[in-house]
C-alpha cells in the first residue's frame, strides 16, 4: 500500500456513492515493513529476523506462539483472530 501504516483496513464499497456495500467482508492487512516502536512493529521485525537472539519475543525465537499471543500483539480479540486465520488473512 505503501502509505508507512502498520495496518490497512478494507471493506467494499459501491464506487458511484462511496457507500459500505455491507455484506460483512473485511479485509486487514498487516504491512510487514513496519517497524514502529509497537508491538506490531516489533512482530513485524520478529518475523523478518533469521537469527532467534535478535528477536523481541521470545516465544517466537523458541519457536511457539498461539492465537491468544498474535492477538495480544496487534491488539485484537481472540475472536477476530480466529476470524481472520478462517478466512486465510493472517
Amino acid at each position: 500500500m505503501k502509505k508507512g501504516l502498520p495496518l490497512y483496513q478494507i471493506e467494499r464499497c459501491f464506487l458511484g456513492t462511496n457507500e459500505k456495500f455491507g455484506d460483512g467482508s473485511h479485509k486487514l492487512y498487516v504491512n510487514g515493513a513496519y517497524r514502529g516502536d509497537t508491538p506490531l512493529g516489533k512482530l513485524m521485525h520478529d518475523f523478518s529476523c533469521t537469527n532467534a537472539s535478535d528477536m523481541y519475543y521470545e516465544m517466537l525465537a523458541d519457536g511457539t506462539i498461539t492465537l491468544e499471543k498474535i492477538a495480544e500483539f496487534v491488539d485484537l480479540s481472540i475472536e477476530e483472530v480466529k476470524k481472520l486465520k478462517a478466512n486465510q488473512t493472517i
